[in-house]
């Protein structure tokens, strides 16, 4: 963000804070929350698929000293607390996600091997886990899970048995593409390689989250699956939104790298649990005052396009 568009945004949002009767006030997590609320639903926004609100905190302080004596009410000292508070904000909510909701049990992956992996990821595609892992189940009874079983058998029996999954037959012929160009020791051969997500990525049948699953889970990479569930939680909360790699790159810049699968795992529970699809239990939430879904609903009526 450059320092001239920075500057038009505090601008506005200091006429705001007038408006609002918060230019003079001491409550400095009050205006922390609507600076939160500001800069993330005016339409003077910045693209937030693309920047980080704990980097826009961060801007705003390094630059605040080059205009800020004599152009700005407030004193450095009270700003530079409430947007630090915001930044630490945003790491405690994920931190207190990763604390709360994280369980070993939810670590599916730890008893199948890197190939049943990949397999139970494109049978969760475009289904719900319960479904996904009768699929799973019922594919594992029947036939062995490798890459030579499951390219010589018949299309039409991988489809009998994962039809409770849906899509069976596109997704039949995902796993027996996928099989046959895994055949021998080619998938651990992928996984050791620098390059390994490209080349999962030009698999038949693997997208973005399901290479970062088996990359995650099975491959020791510090990375982020993003699901639906992930994406939810990430556009409520801290208002990251845009495709795939957009949301993974700002959860990314949250998350310590060796705290990602844990964070992916309790995130998934806590988008099942709390910030639900339908009827998200934002009252109850802990972290309802650092959620921007839950601020814009608290928040001033004044009318920010005025």
């Amino acid at each position: 963000m450059s320092v001239r568009a920075l500057r038009c945004r505090l601008e506005l949002f200091d006429v705001h804070l007038i408006e609002l009767g918060l230019s003079k006030a001491r409550d400095v997590p009050a205006q922390g929350r609507y600076f939160v609320y500001y800069f993330s639903h005016s339409e003077y926004q910045h693209s937030r698929s693309n920047v980080c609100l704990t980097h826009i905190a961060y801007d705003y302080v390094r630059i605040m000293p080059k205009f800020w004596y004599r152009e700005h009410r407030w004193q450095y000292a009270e700003a530079e607390s409430f947007i630090f508070s915001l930044a630490s904000g945003l790491m405690d909510a994920i931190e207190w996600i990763a604390e709360k909701f994280y369980r070993e049990k939810d670590n599916w992956s730890s008893d199948l091997s890197p190939f049943e992996v990949l397999i139970a990821t494109v049978l969760s595609q475009a289904t719900n886990d319960k479904n996904s892992h009768l699929a799973f189940g019922n594919l594992k009874a029947r036939i062995e899970i490798t890459p030579e079983e499951l390219s010589n058998v018949p299309t039409g029996l991988i489809e009998e048995v994962i039809r409770v999954g849906g899509l069976y037959h596109q997704k039949a012929l995902k796993i027996k593409a996928i099989s046959k160009a895994l055949v021998g020791d080619k998938l651990t051969e992928i996984m050791g390689s620098e390059d390994g997500r490209k080349k999962l990525l030009s698999l038949p049948g693997v997208g973005n989250k399901t290479a970062d699953v088996l990359l995650c889970f099975k491959g020791d990479r510090d990375v982020v699956p993003i699901d639906t569930h992930i994406k939810r939680v990430s556009s409520r909360v801290w208002g990251f939104v845009g495709g795939y790699d957009e949301v993974q790159r700002e959860l990314h810049k949250l998350i310590a790298p060796k705290e990602r699968k844990r964070a992916h795992i309790a995130m998934i529970r806590f988008g099942r649990k709390i910030c639900r699809a339908r009827g998200p239990l934002c009252e109850i939430c802990s972290i309802n005052m650092e959620c921007l879904y839950y601020l814009s609903r608290e928040a001033p009526s004044t009318d920010l396009h005025s």
